[in-house]
């Protein structure tokens, strides 16, 4: 096994792999044209074409048969070009001592803290071999690229965990968040049938 930056001919494996890998994996859908797309700009991405704000590397896992069994990535920063947030828990205190009452909530707080830091993404092993250090090797090895060319990458390394979706491509805390948040959700399909019957959902 060898992790390597991806090339132009890996686009039909890599098409193959990621229809494997379900509605859920969103940061490589599987789409043809798109997938072209993020293939040509990584291979800019490698050869220092772009700036950090677009850049996008993108690495393949190849098997002994020199098949592509995996896929992962790094962005060089994020919310440069485009407003990114996250979420960080806090802890809301609220007491009364009259009534003898003291709570201590932890609370969800969005801010835009991790911008300029670069994210890691699209890690995607194939099922069949998620066995043995395959997929450490896959997940760990671009950290060797990062580790090499520090100057391309932020001071920090983060990572967005796949959510649950099922099998109509609906995640459960984004269709008990959209009546609240519809406006800030904008990564739920919307084939979701609780998405589309929200009263406040977008057009």
């Amino acid at each position: 096994m060898i992790v390597r930056p991806v090339s132009a001919t890996d686009l039909p494996a890599l098409l193959a792999l990621d229809r494997q890998a379900g509605p859920g994996f969103t940061s490589l859908a599987a789409n043809e044209d798109r997938l072209a797309h993020r293939v040509r700009w990584a291979r800019r991405t490698f050869a220092e074409q772009v700036e950090r704000a677009d850049a996008d590397y993108l690495f393949v896992l190849e098997d002994d048969e020199q098949q592509i069994v995996g896929v992962s990535a790094l962005k060089g920063a994020v919310g440069l070009r485009e407003p990114w947030y996250n979420y960080r828990v806090a802890m809301t205190h609220s007491s009364s001592p009259d009534l003898g009452i003291e709570r201590q909530i932890p609370t969800l707080v969005m801010n835009n803290e991790m911008t300029g830091q670069s994210e890691l993404c699209s890690l995607f092993l194939h099922p069949d071999l998620r066995s043995g250090s395959n997929g450490r090797l896959l997940s760990l090895g671009r950290l060797l690229f990062v580790a090499e060319f520090t100057h391309l990458f932020g001071d920090r390394l983060i990572a967005e965990l796949r959510g649950h979706a099922d099998l109509d491509g609906c995640s459960p805390s984004g269709t008990a968040w959209a009546g609240t948040f519809s406006e800030r959700i904008s990564t739920m399909p919307t084939s979701c049938p609780a998405w589309a019957a929200s009263p406040s959902s977008p057009n």
